[in-house]
């Protein structure tokens, strides 16, 4: 069949989950002989860096919502390019691709990929509701997690079963289980965060946004240390809440129990020192690549039972759930792994689970075989 082209669409090129999954599987398809060009409707290219030099990036810099000139560009991508796919991450680039092919006399084949499961507010639910609206017959659906197909089907009846399936996120799982071998960075790690022997580390990767909820943590953080538990919080991340947290921060007196590391471009060294890894998100987690990588370095995670959580977290072997904005279930989550030291082996269950459930070779062979599906014209699935 030739050389398969496939153009990506995708809002930003930031870090963040989707972001990353989706320069995961580009590297992943290129491997597999794949001709990819990805479209940024954006500015954000921060970490364009990490995909392979074959794949040729387009940031169209968009100024607005419905930015005109830039769905002109990506007209003349379609035009140029000529795939013989498009792949959408999210609604968003999904209404930007129907605005681009209007006129077109090809029908493209073109899969939407969702990342998201609860809407944070009104006007993202207003938004989610119109823009379902574009998903046509000849346009797949892939979901990141079972929950998430489930809400999705449930809540727009206008999406065809048919023309859906899941696809969970993979990560290269060996760059970050390998990295447990970097003993001496490990070490320089905790001497750089002043963390004494006989400390028990909890982290969260993620941006400070307010649906993040790092409130809630360091309540539950707070809380454990006044139990006399010897706790440290590392916060690896930074955005847009930092000021907000950082008050809070002072307002508990927890200057030195938490530290924020900023942005990094390497998240590996800081989730190395952790113990447990938490996410506390009340909406837009989907299925966490964050807690993915935190379970390939063997760490116990405690998440918030949003999105797929469920499909990460085997309750009470590999972690815990607990309910979204309840600080006191997050705490007692934490306490019993701390009184029990259960995060030794609810790390090993975590890598297996993780090994079983998250290598991007089984995601990359899904969405190949899902693509060839639909170059070949079949409408099954």
């Amino acid at each position: 069949m030739g050389v398969t082209k496939l153009l990506i669409i995708i809002s930003s090129m930031t870090f963040g989950g989707a972001e990353m999954q989706t320069l995961e599987l580009a590297n992943g398809l290129v491997d597999r002989g794949y001709n990819i060009e990805i479209a940024v409707l954006d500015h954000k290219q921060e970490i364009i860096d990490k995909g392979r030099p074959e794949i040729r990036f387009h940031i169209l810099k968009k100024k607005s919502y419905l930015d005109r000139r830039v769905v002109k560009a990506l007209k003349e991508r379609l035009s140029v390019f000529q795939p013989h796919l498009v792949l959408c991450v999210d609604l968003y680039p999904a209404l930007y691709f129907r605005l681009a092919a209007m006129g077109s006399s090809a029908c493209l084949p073109v899969a939407t990929v969702f990342h998201s499961t609860l809407p944070r507010d009104v006007k993202e639910r207003f938004q989610r509701w119109y823009l379902t609206r574009l998903l046509k017959k000849n346009n797949r659906l892939v979901f990141v997690s079972e929950k998430q197909k489930d809400y999705w089907l449930r809540t727009h009846k206008g999406l065809r079963l048919h023309h859906s399936r899941t696809i969970h996120n993979g990560i290269h799982l060996e760059r970050f289980h390998d990295f447990l071998q970097e003993e001496a960075k490990i070490t320089a790690t905790r001497r750089l965060l002043a963390y004494e022997p006989n400390q028990v580390i909890i982290g969260n990767c993620s941006s400070f946004r307010v649906e993040k909820r790092h409130q809630d943590l360091l309540e539950a953080v707070h809380r454990l240390k006044s139990d006399g538990h010897p706790v440290k919080l590392l916060l690896i991340g930074d955005g847009d809440q930092r000021a907000h947290i950082e008050k809070r921060i002072r307002e508990l007196g927890m200057e030195e129990t938490v530290y924020i590391t900023g942005h990094i471009t390497d998240v590996r060294p800081y989730l190395a020192v952790l113990d447990v890894f938490v996410l506390s998100s009340d909406s837009v987690e989907t299925l966490s690549i964050a807690a993915i990588e935190s379970q390939a370095m063997k760490k116990a995670a405690v998440l918030s039972d949003i999105g797929g959580a469920a499909e990460i977290v085997e309750e009470g072997i590999n972690g815990y759930l607990y309910p979204a904005g309840n600080v006191e279930q997050l705490t007692e989550c934490l306490r019993n792994i701390l009184q029990y030291e259960r995060w030794k082996p609810m790390g090993e269950a975590a890598y297996h689970h993780a090994r079983q459930h998250f290598d991007r070779r089984q995601m990359v062979e899904a969405y190949h075989q899902l693509l060839m599906e639909m170059k070949g014209g079949s409408h099954g699935g």
